[in-house]
């Protein structure tokens, strides 16, 4: 009589592997302890403080020399609150998305009688500049209904 092999079984919940579990939690830490080192020293010498400018500097405090990859630093949740805190080009950038976001136009345009002929043009480019796409599609549409 011959013995067949017992089935391959798949098990769900990632608590059952205990190495696994050891080794992201190791790998976590490493992503961690690397990059607020970076981010530490990139402030120090008042440089910019971004996800390439990281990874590159992982670079060099790596003993490994392996460093991280750009991305690890959004993947690492602590990482990337440390990196929300103390980097102005991500401060920058919010800020942009806050003042496109909450600028509106005021009232819809009501035909081209409003509109002076000695206006300043650089003004307008500029107000018309924080429109995202889809406030300028809706104001063109606005304009052409009248």
């Amino acid at each position: 009589m011959r013995i067949l092999p017992q089935p391959f079984t798949l098990v769900d919940d990632q608590k059952d592997h205990p190495r696994l579990e050891e080794k992201h939690n190791k790998n976590y830490q490493r992503t961690l302890l690397l990059g607020k080192a970076a981010i530490d020293k990139l402030r120090k010498e008042n440089k910019e403080i971004t996800y390439k400018s990281i990874a590159e500097e992982t670079k060099n405090l790596d003993s490994e020399k392996k460093g991280i990859h750009s991305n690890s630093v959004k993947r690492n949740a602590d990482l990337y609150n440390y990196y929300k805190s103390h980097s102005n080009t991500y401060a920058r950038k919010k800020a942009l998305e806050e003042r496109k976001k909450s600028y509106k136009i005021k009232s819809k345009p009501k035909g081209f009688e409003h509109i002076k002929p000695d206006r300043n043009k650089a003004d307008v480019r500029k107000k018309l500049n924080r429109l995202t796409k889809k406030e300028l599609i809706e104001h063109i549409i606005e304009a052409e209904d009248i």
